[in-house]
Protein backbone atom coordinates (compact mmCIF):
# COMPACT_ATOMS: atom_id res chain seq x y z
CA UNK A 1 0.00 0.00 0.00
CA UNK A 2 2.84 2.47 0.60
CA UNK A 3 4.48 2.03 -2.98
CA UNK A 4 1.07 2.47 -4.14
CA UNK A 5 0.57 5.97 -2.42
CA UNK A 6 4.30 7.16 -3.12
CA UNK A 7 3.67 6.13 -7.33
CA UNK A 8 -0.05 7.82 -7.06
CA UNK A 9 1.67 10.94 -5.26
CA UNK A 10 4.70 11.27 -7.80
CA UNK A 11 2.00 11.05 -10.60
CA UNK A 12 0.02 13.64 -9.35
CA UNK A 13 3.34 15.70 -8.81
CA UNK A 14 4.15 15.31 -12.44
CA UNK A 15 1.29 16.90 -13.66
CA UNK A 16 1.31 19.49 -11.54
CA UNK A 17 4.28 20.55 -12.51
CA UNK A 18 3.93 19.77 -16.34
CA UNK A 19 0.33 22.13 -16.49
CA UNK A 20 2.53 25.60 -16.55
CA UNK A 21 4.49 24.79 -19.59
CA UNK A 22 0.88 23.58 -21.19
CA UNK A 23 0.34 27.55 -20.69
CA UNK A 24 3.57 28.81 -21.50
CA UNK A 25 3.04 27.12 -24.93
CA UNK A 26 -0.27 28.60 -25.16
CA UNK A 27 0.44 31.82 -25.01
CA UNK A 28 1.68 33.10 -28.25
CA UNK A 29 -1.23 30.90 -29.66
CA UNK A 30 -3.17 34.06 -28.35
CA UNK A 31 -1.16 37.12 -29.49
CA UNK A 32 -1.05 35.77 -32.93
CA UNK A 33 -4.27 36.01 -32.79
CA UNK A 34 -4.89 40.02 -32.26
CA UNK A 35 -2.23 40.20 -35.26
CA UNK A 36 -5.49 39.33 -37.41
CA UNK A 37 -5.99 42.14 -40.41
CA UNK A 38 -9.19 42.70 -41.47
CA UNK A 39 -11.17 45.01 -44.35
CA UNK A 40 -12.21 46.76 -41.14
CA UNK A 41 -8.67 47.22 -39.39
CA UNK A 42 -7.17 48.39 -42.51
CA UNK A 43 -9.74 50.64 -43.00
CA UNK A 44 -8.66 52.15 -39.69
CA UNK A 45 -5.46 52.10 -40.01
CA UNK A 46 -5.33 54.14 -42.91
CA UNK A 47 -8.37 56.46 -43.42
CA UNK A 48 -8.27 57.02 -39.39
CA UNK A 49 -8.18 61.25 -38.49
CA UNK A 50 -7.11 62.91 -41.90
CA UNK A 51 -5.57 66.16 -42.87
CA UNK A 52 -5.49 68.43 -45.71
CA UNK A 53 -2.55 69.97 -47.17
CA UNK A 54 -1.62 72.61 -49.95
CA UNK A 55 2.32 72.52 -50.96
CA UNK A 56 3.63 69.97 -47.68
CA UNK A 57 1.67 73.09 -45.80
CA UNK A 58 -0.96 71.76 -43.16
CA UNK A 59 -4.30 73.65 -44.25
CA UNK A 60 -8.05 73.82 -42.33
CA UNK A 61 -10.28 71.96 -43.75
CA UNK A 62 -12.74 68.66 -42.94
CA UNK A 63 -12.82 65.31 -45.04
CA UNK A 64 -15.44 62.71 -45.63
CA UNK A 65 -14.70 59.46 -47.48
CA UNK A 66 -17.62 57.27 -48.99
CA UNK A 67 -17.58 53.98 -51.25
CA UNK A 68 -14.52 52.22 -50.36
CA UNK A 69 -13.33 49.63 -52.15
CA UNK A 70 -10.84 47.24 -51.47
CA UNK A 71 -9.07 44.63 -53.79
CA UNK A 72 -6.30 41.91 -53.66
CA UNK A 73 -3.73 42.05 -56.19
CA UNK A 74 -5.87 39.81 -58.22
CA UNK A 75 -8.26 42.14 -58.25
CA UNK A 76 -10.81 40.47 -56.34
CA UNK A 77 -13.14 42.65 -54.22
CA UNK A 78 -13.43 41.83 -50.56
CA UNK A 79 -16.49 42.75 -49.27
CA UNK A 80 -17.22 41.73 -45.97
CA UNK A 81 -15.81 44.14 -42.99
CA UNK A 82 -14.55 40.94 -40.99
CA UNK A 83 -12.59 38.97 -44.46
CA UNK A 84 -9.27 38.43 -43.08
CA UNK A 85 -6.36 39.68 -45.19
CA UNK A 86 -3.36 37.23 -46.05
CA UNK A 87 -0.02 38.02 -46.63
CA UNK A 88 0.34 40.39 -50.19
CA UNK A 89 -0.79 43.38 -51.78
CA UNK A 90 -3.93 45.43 -51.88
CA UNK A 91 -5.48 48.90 -52.98
CA UNK A 92 -7.93 50.88 -51.51
CA UNK A 93 -9.79 53.77 -53.28
CA UNK A 94 -12.67 55.63 -51.89
CA UNK A 95 -14.29 58.94 -52.63
CA UNK A 96 -13.25 61.99 -50.77
CA UNK A 97 -15.32 65.50 -50.42
CA UNK A 98 -13.29 67.91 -48.63
CA UNK A 99 -15.59 71.09 -46.86
CA UNK A 100 -14.23 74.33 -45.05
CA UNK A 101 -12.03 75.07 -47.54
CA UNK A 102 -10.70 78.75 -47.48
CA UNK A 103 -11.20 80.28 -51.06
CA UNK A 104 -8.11 81.50 -53.05
CA UNK A 105 -8.35 83.01 -56.57
CA UNK A 106 -6.75 80.22 -58.56
CA UNK A 107 -7.15 76.66 -58.79
CA UNK A 108 -5.02 74.50 -56.55
CA UNK A 109 -4.60 70.53 -55.67
CA UNK A 110 -4.39 69.48 -52.17
CA UNK A 111 -3.06 66.36 -50.60
CA UNK A 112 -5.27 64.01 -48.12
CA UNK A 113 -2.63 62.81 -45.76
CA UNK A 114 -4.04 60.38 -42.90
CA UNK A 115 -2.46 60.25 -38.81
CA UNK A 116 0.33 58.55 -40.11
CA UNK A 117 1.85 61.57 -41.97
CA UNK A 118 1.06 59.22 -45.03
CA UNK A 119 -0.59 60.43 -48.23
CA UNK A 120 -3.33 58.53 -49.01
CA UNK A 121 -5.36 60.76 -51.83
CA UNK A 122 -5.56 64.02 -53.47
CA UNK A 123 -8.07 66.27 -54.97
CA UNK A 124 -8.57 69.60 -57.12
CA UNK A 125 -10.07 72.77 -55.96
CA UNK A 126 -11.26 75.75 -58.22
CA UNK A 127 -10.71 79.26 -57.87
CA UNK A 128 -12.99 80.99 -54.96
CA UNK A 129 -14.37 77.35 -54.01
CA UNK A 130 -14.47 76.50 -50.39
CA UNK A 131 -15.59 72.82 -51.24
CA UNK A 132 -13.53 69.71 -53.12
CA UNK A 133 -13.89 66.27 -54.18
CA UNK A 134 -11.55 63.62 -55.24
CA UNK A 135 -10.30 60.35 -55.22
CA UNK A 136 -8.18 58.09 -52.52
CA UNK A 137 -6.31 55.47 -54.72
CA UNK A 138 -3.23 53.82 -52.87
CA UNK A 139 -1.71 50.31 -52.50
CA UNK A 140 -0.26 48.44 -49.39
CA UNK A 141 0.98 45.58 -47.97
CA UNK A 142 0.09 42.91 -45.84
CA UNK A 143 3.09 40.77 -44.53
CA UNK A 144 2.91 38.64 -40.75
CA UNK A 145 -0.16 40.86 -39.53
CA UNK A 146 1.43 44.22 -39.88
CA UNK A 147 0.35 46.55 -42.34
CA UNK A 148 2.65 48.73 -45.02
CA UNK A 149 3.32 52.45 -45.60
CA UNK A 150 0.83 53.73 -48.49
CA UNK A 151 2.44 53.43 -52.08
CA UNK A 152 1.94 57.20 -52.28
CA UNK A 153 4.95 58.18 -49.91
CA UNK A 154 5.25 60.46 -46.67
CA UNK A 155 4.42 64.57 -46.63
CA UNK A 156 7.68 64.96 -44.71
CA UNK A 157 9.37 63.40 -47.26
CA UNK A 158 8.37 65.61 -49.75
CA UNK A 159 8.93 68.63 -47.66
CA UNK A 160 12.52 68.21 -47.26
CA UNK A 161 12.92 67.29 -51.23
CA UNK A 162 11.36 70.80 -51.81
CA UNK A 163 13.32 73.07 -49.25
CA UNK A 164 16.75 71.46 -50.36
CA UNK A 165 16.21 72.90 -53.95
CA UNK A 166 15.42 76.21 -52.98
CA UNK A 167 18.23 76.25 -51.13
CA UNK A 168 20.95 75.16 -53.90
CA UNK A 169 18.91 77.71 -56.37
CA UNK A 170 19.61 80.65 -54.15
CA UNK A 171 23.23 79.79 -53.71
CA UNK A 172 24.15 79.48 -57.41
CA UNK A 173 22.50 83.36 -57.68
CA UNK A 174 24.99 84.57 -55.37
CA UNK A 175 27.94 83.00 -56.91
CA UNK A 176 26.72 84.34 -60.26
CA UNK A 177 26.15 87.89 -58.81
CA UNK A 178 29.12 88.19 -57.21
CA UNK A 179 31.69 87.18 -59.93
CA UNK A 180 30.03 89.55 -62.63
CA UNK A 181 29.90 92.55 -59.85
CA UNK A 182 34.13 91.79 -59.56
CA UNK A 183 34.49 91.79 -63.49
CA UNK A 184 32.30 95.49 -63.68
CA UNK A 185 34.28 96.94 -61.43
CA UNK A 186 37.61 95.70 -62.70
CA UNK A 187 36.10 97.59 -65.86
CA UNK A 188 35.51 100.97 -64.36
CA UNK A 189 38.84 100.79 -62.65
CA UNK A 190 40.93 100.20 -65.91
CA UNK A 191 38.51 102.81 -67.87
CA UNK A 192 39.70 105.31 -64.79
CA UNK A 193 43.36 104.81 -65.28
CA UNK A 194 43.38 105.39 -68.97
CA UNK A 195 41.68 108.84 -68.42
CA UNK A 196 44.30 109.82 -66.07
Amino acid sequence: MKKNFKFTSIVAAALFAASPVVSLVAAPNTIQAAAVVTKSSVVTHYLRDRSVYTNSTRISASTSINNIHLTNNTGTEIETNDAVLNNGKYTLNAQVTIMGLTPTSTDRSVTIVNNNGEIIGSASVNAHSTLAQGNLEFDFAVKNGRLSHTSLGNITGNTIKVSKKKVTKKKHNKVAHKKNHKKAHKKTVKHTKKRK
